[in-house]
């Protein structure tokens, strides 16, 4: 592993007594990097049970303003309990740090399930039903080009309060105002107009914004937090013509609601997702019904909740730093 971290709990581990518990608080690296993956797999065999809380570090950290990492607090029995347990990424305001703790909800996952990854979400209901879609349905990396083809998305390779993919790159602007390049934009490849329209619409939607927070690291935003978010292998004419709509006045809206940030004397340009929700609501109901989470619409709006911490209604241009998106 890349980090002396990892040595450290395995030669904790295994000092625990057979009848014992162990926990230490480490990077939040523990449950998405692949250089972690042979301590994933470690702490699973080693441990009968598993409990795996989370914590982002903005608004508040674990540790104090000084410390500002994003952790994983991990928590193993060796006997006497089965079962692996996880949360969702823990995001608050630093008044809440009292009952952080005590607050805590755990939800039992299957690793088998997600790839040797740790996924972030502690409500029980939504958690399996993800699971159940993941086993039932293809994956979105089916349908993407391993080339570049003409049927590009570009997203932002960043992120706080929403992903976004878009079918053009966000513009930014020297300080001169020229047109110039951004060095933080990502690209996938479909491999047709159809399918271009549909992943637009699920990527941009809350549905893909909470996978990105199951998978992900809280900040940066690659291809691989996606490929393997839940896609079906085809959709009814009657779907993929609405998505085809959809995708095109979505367009258009992104279009309209585009927000800048200075850094290094650029104005960097990003579609505001958040402010788009009126219309992604609508696909996201259409991809519910699709991967069968349609009785889950609830538990997407209280996760969503959980997770975005922002007054979207207060945008400042000048702020520097990853809370601007």
């Amino acid at each position: 592993c890349s980090d002396m971290y990892a040595w450290i709990m395995e030669r904790a581990a295994k000092l625990a007594s057979p009848v014992g518990l162990y926990g230490m608080i480490v990077p939040l690296s523990l449950t998405f990097s692949g250089s972690f993956q042979s301590l994933r797999n470690f702490l699973l065999t080693q441990f009968s049970a598993n409990w795996f809380s989370s914590f982002a570090r903005i608004p508040a950290a674990l540790f104090n303003a000084d410390v500002r990492v994003r952790n994983t607090i991990h928590i193993g029995q060796r006997s006497g309990r089965s079962g692996h347990h996880t949360t969702i990424t823990h995001r608050w305001f630093e008044e809440a740090r009292p009952h952080l703790v005590e607050r805590i909800e755990y939800a039992k996952f299957d690793p088998d399930v997600w790839d040797g990854l740790i996924p972030k979400l502690g409500n029980q209901r939504f958690l399996t039903a993800i699971e159940t879609a993941k086993l039932a349905h293809s994956n979105l990396d089916m349908k993407l080009s391993s080339s570049p083809t003409a049927h590009v998305l570009h997203f932002k390779q960043a992120a706080y309060n929403w992903v976004s993919f878009g079918y053009d790159e966000p513009p930014a602007y020297s300080s001169s105002g020229q047109r110039v390049a951004q060095t933080k934009v990502g690209r996938i490849y479909a491999k047709n107009v159809a399918d271009r329209r549909s992943i637009h619409t699920l990527l941009n939607g809350k549905i893909a914004f909470l996978w990105w927070s199951i998978v992900g690291d809280d900040f940066d935003v690659t291809k691989k937090d996606f490929e393997y978010i839940p896609f079906p292998a085809s959709l009814p004419l009657e779907v993929q013509s609405s998505l085809d709509d959809l995708s095109l006045s979505l367009d258009v809206v992104m279009n309209e609601n585009l927000v800048f940030k200075l850094n290094a004397g650029k104005k960097v340009g990003n579609y505001n997702l958040a402010r788009c929700r009126n219309d992604t609501d609508i696909s996201d109901r259409l991809w519910a019904e699709a991967l069968g989470l349609i009785h889950n619409l609830d538990d997407i709006e209280l996760a969503y909740s959980q997770i975005v911490k922002t007054n979207f209604d207060i945008v400042d241009p000048e702020f520097e730093g990853e809370t601007a998106f």
